[in-house]
């Protein structure tokens, strides 16, 4: 739940702090840093419930009665609640760990955490903090400027420096031109004034500087905002020797232009008027001695791809500010629930900016807001009407970043300019890369950076290991045009394009062996210049062989994010490039096909499904690689191979593909590839129905250090760990022990979440699970899992995953079958005879009856046999009784305890009906007596309720 705005009278209440974290229970809200985060009620009580006893093991039993009350649940909604509380904490993700599993007792609250006292008035962010100025008029002081606007969101920042101010004698409030340093200093000033208000206090004096033009005329503006009487030459002597006995606050208002003769004046005053206080607002610190920086923050803006109803988005103070803006232009406008997402994103492409999503908001009335958000790209003159009532410069954005480039050194200029080319965020090294040439050297562009940076024109972020840096956005737009005014454009598109290129290929790629460098979902900051490097490769002008090697190396990045489908037209424009060239090309540009071929395929399965075009890539693929005679190729083609034949349900010509990558790394060393090795021979075992030998080989990948890297793109495109649980959980449930394969099947699906890949975690449902919950009869968390699936396979493109869905649909009643028809693939309807018999077809039992099939034969068999239930003579009772018998016996051989356990039902429900009742007994009690564990299960349960049928036994 999003944090409500709350009355300023409401009192203090407890607040939870851990690492970035702070969770405040009275308003039901978590917040990372001053962002709100969407987490469900349920999920937000027991973190409440954990925090509480933090250090203390808190048991399932407690935290389901807590948070359930005496409503009676299955302790899988529990632990899918703490695998969400873990992913919106990105436990795994940056490895801090927060909540750990105790197994057997519970779940405990692991970091720090400190507790406090917090006013609910202003704890959430984007509430709107009004310090309405106290009277028109300060105590004791002059006339403020009226705010033009009412000053929506700051809270946090304004107690912050409020009470810097009243301890530190400077602070100046930083930021870039519209960000709304102006208005937070009035509100400071306000506030400030009215606390200090006291006989011996002279008040508050406003000095606007950002009209004057000259240094020279600093000293005279601040004598006249201070009603300093008289004239004289040497104002600045007369200025420090009146302010002398004062207790003032002076507030002195856009000093960057006059940065260098105000930072003078200020040490001056701060040296000789000991009771003076200075609030100053500029684009770059002065950098004066005993100087406090607060930098003002852009507005709260709603997290991308959340789907938000107005009053939720309203919460945020920059849809708040917009809002307001434009029901002033708009007579009687109301953002609507539709309009909501589209308001949230014009927001955030301003950047949060309030003099931006001001102008933007006031063009309403001419567009309407999906006709603003349709044109805020390609038009910056909708920006270009402001309030006639400012100073020029800041009427408009244009003018506002016109003030700032025009005061730059040329230098700087030049570099901000060729810096627009970066869509997203950078680092020094790639700015040098990109903007030295013509006379400008690295370390030009590195104090340039740093200039830009201290003028507020730049961006940076200092939270991580390494200083990354980003312009805002209109401020890119602009230098861009400056860039293109300049002619300078494309040299600049393609020294970003190369750098790039050598980016990716700094890592191990795809096509250096088997296994590769995992990138991981915390490099997405790169796809915005990844993006903007490979449309310019492949546009008119731009360079098509650079765009196929950058399509090749950024392959890992594209998967670890799960943007498949996206890489898939990426991908096949890529491959058309390649594919014309004629027979005499280069080896790079054969082993550039092969690897585009490995993930097309991959990228296939995740967003179509098992298409004839997947087992097509691969051949293709390993017929390049043998001819190139590369081993390391050829085995990654091969594990495509497998791949491709695991997807299409080809469980025998998989098995024969896993025996010859064995048999072709038979003499390595390489733990990775043996780990590769070992997945596909554990694989094929398990869809072969040798259930024993895939648990020799899947056991100790569990014991695994979690570091080891994944295979490369081409074998596995899912999360090692979660693809080693979904192939246990499996075999361990079809071998009777369905209550630890349920245990592992929550353990896959928290491994994946925390993988934070949509493709593991479809993976993971899907292979796992799903079926797991389905066969066990656990019909609340099956409904859980399978809506956590079509969810996901939705959010990203997944189409493949999505036929998934559709298919647990149809065979759980839920779904029109006749959608499914035209696109079920043999994998999906194996599993769908598991869950529905009825809908097993004739070309699925054949395959089964001829051993295509083996992991699930005995239960296909069966089901074939249940369809020609009740007979109708005696050849079909005959039919009947051999194909329950084959299951019977098929499964006893494979070891699969809980097929075995069904086809004994099935058979003794017959025997019952031939009136055998003690062999009907007999054939059940054999199998049943074996299961040790999950007794409350399904098949167990009905097993056993058809014994108690018999009655007792006669024996």
């Amino acid at each position: 739940m999003l944090p409500s705005r709350m009355d300023a009278a409401v009192a203090s209440a407890e607040t939870f702090v851990f690492g970035p974290f702070r969770l405040v229970p009275a308003e039901h809200a978590l917040f990372e840093n001053d962002k709100a985060l969407r987490v469900g009620s349920r999920a937000l009580e027991v973190l409440h419930a954990l925090i509480e006893r933090a250090g203390e093991v808190v048991s399932k039993q407690e935290l389901m009665a807590r948070v359930w009350g005496d409503t009676f649940v299955e302790d899988g909604n529990l632990r899918v609640h703490v695998a969400a509380i873990r992913k919106t904490l990105s436990d795994g993700q940056t490895g801090a760990r927060y909540i750990t599993n105790v197994p057997g007792r519970g779940y405990c609250f692991v970091a720090p955490v400190t507790r406090s006292a917090l006013s609910l008035a202003t704890s959430a962010p984007g509430g709107s903090a009004d310090p309405a100025v106290a009277s028109q008029r300060t105590p004791g002081g002059a006339r403020l400027p009226a705010p033009l606007t009412k000053m929506i969101g700051r809270g946090h920042q304004l107690v912050a420096v409020v009470d810097q101010l009243r301890v530190q004698r400077l602070v100046t409030l930083v930021g870039p031109g519209g960000i709304g340093k102006t208005t937070v200093a009035l509100a400071v000033a306000a506030q400030l004034g009215a606390q200090l208000a006291s006989p011996h206090w002279d008040g508050v004096r406003f000095v606007e500087l950002g009209s004057i033009e000259s240094p020279e005329l600093v000293a005279s503006a601040i004598a006249t905002g201070v009603e300093l009487p008289g004239a004289s030459e040497n104002r600045a002597i007369e200025l420090a020797a009146y302010l002398s006995d004062k207790a003032m606050l002076l507030v002195l208002d856009n000093c960057e232009h006059v940065v260098e003769a105000v930072a003078i004046f200020a040490e001056e005053i701060l040296r000789l008027a000991p009771g003076i206080r200075i609030l100053a607002t500029s684009r770059e610190p002065l950098r004066v001695e005993g100087e406090w920086i607060s930098r003002l923050a852009p507005l709260e803006l709603p997290p991308a791809q959340a789907a938000m109803t107005a009053a939720e988005a309203l919460r945020y103070s920059g849809v708040e500010l917009f809002v307001a803006r434009a029901a002033a232009s708009a007579t009687g406008f109301e953002l609507s629930d539709g309009d909501a997402p589209i308001v949230s994103e014009i927001c955030r492409r301003l950047d949060g900016m309030p003099l931006a999503i001001e102008l933007a908001a006031a063009r309403v009335d001419v567009f309407g807001v999906r006709g603003l958000g349709e044109r805020l790209d390609a038009s910056f003159g909708l920006l270009l009407q402001g309030r006639r009532t400012t100073t020029p410069r800041q009427r408009t954005l244009r003018a506002t970043l016109d003030w700032s480039y025009e005061t730059l050194p040329a230098r700087s200029q030049v570099v901000l300019r060729r810096l627009s080319v970066f869509k997203g965020i950078f680092t020094l090294e790639s700015a040098a890369a990109v903007s030295a040439s013509d006379g400008i050297t690295a370390a030009d562009v590195i104090d340039s950076v740093v200039d830009l940076t201290s003028k507020s024109l730049i961006a940076a972020d200092v939270s991580g290991d390494v200083v990354t840096y980003r312009l805002l956005e209109m401020t890119r737009a602009y230098a861009a045009e400056k860039l293109t005014e300049d002619g300078d454009h494309g040299r600049i598109a393609r020294q970003h394009a190369v750098h790039q290129c050598e980016v990716f290929e700094r890592e191990p790629c795809a096509g250096l062996g088997p296994m590769v460098a995992v990138w991981g979902a915390e490099e997405r900051w790169r796809l915005p210049d990844l993006r903007a490097a490979l449309d310019w490769s492949f546009a008119e002008g731009g360079d098509l062989e650079l765009g196929v090697k950058l399509t090749v190396a950024s392959m890992p990045l594209w998967f670890d994010v799960s943007l498949m489908d996206e890489y898939r037209g990426r991908v096949e424009r890529a491959l058309m490039h390649v594919q014309a060239a004629g027979p005499d090309r280069p080896a790079t540009t054969s082993t550039q096909e092969l690897l585009l071929l490995l993930a097309h395929s991959q990228l296939l399965i995740h967003t179509v499904g098992p298409v004839v075009d997947v087992k097509a890539a691969t051949v293709r693929a390993l017929e390049i690689a043998e001819t190139m005679g590369a081993s390391p190729l050829r085995l990654q083609a091969l594990g495509a191979m497998w791949v491709a034949c695991f997807a299409r349900a080809e469980h025998v010509e998989a098995a024969e593909v896993a025996e010859r990558f064995a048999e072709e790394c038979r003499t390595t060393t390489s733990l990775s590839v043996r780990l590769v090795r070992d997945m596909l021979l554990a694989g094929s075992h398990h869809y072969g129905g040798r259930y024993d030998e895939a648990r020799r080989l899947l056991e100790p990948m569990l014991h695994l250090p979690a570091s080891r890297p994944r295979p490369a793109v081409g074998i596995f495109e899912v999360d090692r760990e979660v693809t080693v649980l979904s192939v246990l959980a499996r075999t361990m449930w079809l071998q009777g022990f369905p209550t630890r394969a349920m245990s592992l099947a929550h353990d896959c699906v928290e491994r994946a979440i925390r993988s934070h890949s949509a493709a593991s975690l479809c993976f993971a449902l899907v292979n796992a699970a799903c079926p797991i919950a389905i066969w066990s009869g656990d019909h609340r968390t099956a409904s859980d899992w399978l809506a956590m699936l079509i969810r996901e396979a939705a959010a990203h493109h997944l189409g493949g995953w999505a036929l998934w869905g559709r298919t647990f649909e149809v065979a759980l009643g839920r779904g029109d079958r006749a959608v499914l028809d035209s696109a079920i693939r043999p994998n999906h309807a194996e599993m769908v005879g598991t869950i529905a018999p009825w809908l097993v077809d004739q070309a699925t039992f054949e395959r089964a009856d001829t051993g295509s099939i083996g992991w699930c034969a005995p239960e296909i068999l069966r089901a074939r046999a249940l369809q020609l239930v009740p007979p109708r003579d005696a050849a079909a009772e005959q039919a009947v009784e051999a194909l329950l018998t084959r299951a019977l016996d098929l499964a006893a051989a494979q070891g699969a305890l809980s097929w075995e356990l069904r086809a004994a039902t099935s058979l003794a429900q017959l025997r019952r009906d031939q009136g055998r009742g003690a062999e009907a007994r007999s054939i059940v009690e054999r199998v049943y007596s074996r299961f040790t564990e999950g007794l409350e299960t399904s098949d167990l349960v009905a097993a056993r309720g058809f014994l108690a049928e018999l009655g007792p036994s006669t024996v």
